[in-house]
């Protein structure tokens, strides 16, 4: 629809040149429905309706186009609100984004035909990840700008090679400024990624860098509680892990966790209600079945450890540790 041949290719020969991949993507949409039982077989808000769908999408909408004019604050992990109400100030500001874009893309279209399909590339790989229901706990990131970015980049070269020849026909000797800036951003753009290459330095710094611009990412606390727990840092670890409870307080694995600091610590009952906490969550969970029966095993019940070892060797039967400890 875009090409400069448009008009002189028949329906049947549009088709024909991308029959191929059409064939490829119903290949795969049947194929991911049969072996992940659906194209998206886990849904992370089943409370949401249609009407907060499309609010959540405006919101999303929002902020990414907020992230994509001025990319600051970069953060790994953004909190995502639990209630529809919290959207309605960034859905309003992405319900006029995207009617900017309709704007831009009737201008682009009676200008440039081409350059109309920016508007069309950045909407049509931005609208999969708007269904926050297929989505995981951080619908919104960065990462998913990636290929979005190449439609606002075809407009903005567009843009500047337009700007570009009108300066030249006119002689003006503004036109010299466009590399200028260009080679001023370009050099501003490498600093900071060299900056920004710094909280990648470890998964230490990553997550406490990245919790100092979202301070209730959950997530990112049970991961910093991991690091700490895999340095021997435990009383820091059980902060991390509590403060991921206190955040998320249905989250089994901040529940497993806790259970293997008081299994480290020979409170076993303790550990024994916390895994099965975990369990009744989550019920499989390999893990959690695996250091309860551990802890059976401590304990001596070995009849109830073998029940909780076999249940994990069910869910995971390439784990090494299942086996070790069906073995023992």
């Amino acid at each position: 629809c875009f090409r400069e041949d448009r008009g002189e290719t028949t329906v049947v020969q549009k088709l024909r040149r991308y029959s191929a991949l059409w064939l490829l993507a119903a290949a795969y949409l049947t194929l991911r429905a049969r072996y992940l039982e659906g194209f998206a077989p886990s849904f992370h808000r089943p409370g949401f309706g249609i009407l907060d769908l499309l609010i959540s999408a405006l919101a999303l909408i929002g902020q990414y186009g907020r992230k994509l004019l001025w990319p600051a604050e970069l953060c790994a992990y953004y909190v995502f609100p639990t209630h529809v109400a919290a959207l309605y100030p960034a859905a309003l500001r992405g319900a006029c984004a995207l009617a900017l874009c309709a704007l831009m893309f009737v201008l682009l279209l009676k200008f440039d035909r081409q350059a109309a399909f920016g508007v069309v590339c950045l909407l049509a790989t931005l609208a999969p990840v708007l269904n926050v229901r297929w989505m995981p706990a951080n619908p919104f990131t960065e990462r998913y700008l990636y290929l979005p970015s190449v439609g606002f980049c075809w407009i903005a070269a567009w843009a500047a090679v337009r700007l570009w020849d009108f300066l030249s026909v006119r002689g003006s000797q503004w036109r010299m400024a466009l590399p200028l800036a260009a080679g001023l951003v370009a050099a501003l753009w490498v600093i900071r990624i060299l900056t920004r290459n710094r909280d990648w330095r470890d998964n230490l710094t990553f997550y406490t860098t990245t919790l100092k611009f979202s301070p209730e990412a959950y997530y990112i606390h049970n991961n910093l509680g991991i690091v700490y727990w895999a340095h021997g840092n435990t009383p820091a670890a059980e902060k991390e892990w509590r403060t991921t409870l206190r955040l998320d307080p249905t989250n089994e694995i901040a529940l497993h966790n806790l259970g293997l600091i008081s299994k480290a610590a020979k409170r076993y009952q303790q550990a024994e209600n916390l895994f099965l906490l975990a369990l009744a969550i989550r019920p499989n969970y390999s893990d959690a079945h695996l250091d309860l029966g551990l802890t059976y095993q401590a304990t001596g019940r070995s009849a109830d450890a073998e029940v909780q070892l076999r249940a994990a060797e069910n869910l995971s039967p390439l784990n090494v540790r299942v086996h070790n400890a069906l073995s023992e």
